[in-house]
């Protein structure tokens, strides 16, 4: 019996080092992805892009309204996310710059 409470110690111990490595491995990734991507935001503003962050109303609602593309003149995509209570506007700051030279992004949260 008290080999069985060892070896559950054992595992317990090892589940929770593993949990905390990983911790340390992606946190600081996903810090310096947020950090590369507002700053590559930064750097597409003017050169005929827009950078539009406003609120407006929407059905007697107001509603965050989010333009950005490096050029005006490019297609448009309306970005529409899952449903109400589940925003992920803050996720296209990973991804979206890396499009802006091609698209214009409109969403709404």
């Amino acid at each position: 019996m008290p080999e069985k409470k060892k070896h559950k110690r054992l595992r317990f111990a090892l589940r929770v080092l593993a949990l905390v490595l990983a911790a340390l491995i992606v946190l600081p990734s996903v810090a310096l992805l947020i950090t590369r991507a507002v700053s590559t935001v930064q750097l597409h503003i003017g050169g005929g892009g827009i950078q539009e962050r406003i609120y407006i109303s929407l059905g007697g609602y107001e509603q965050y309204v989010s333009i950005c593309g490096r050029y005006i003149g490019n297609p448009v995509v309306i970005f529409l996310h899952g449903g109400p209570g589940s925003p992920v506007g803050f996720l296209l700051y990973l991804y979206q710059p890396l499009l802006e030279g091609d698209y214009t992004f409109i969403q709404r949260d």
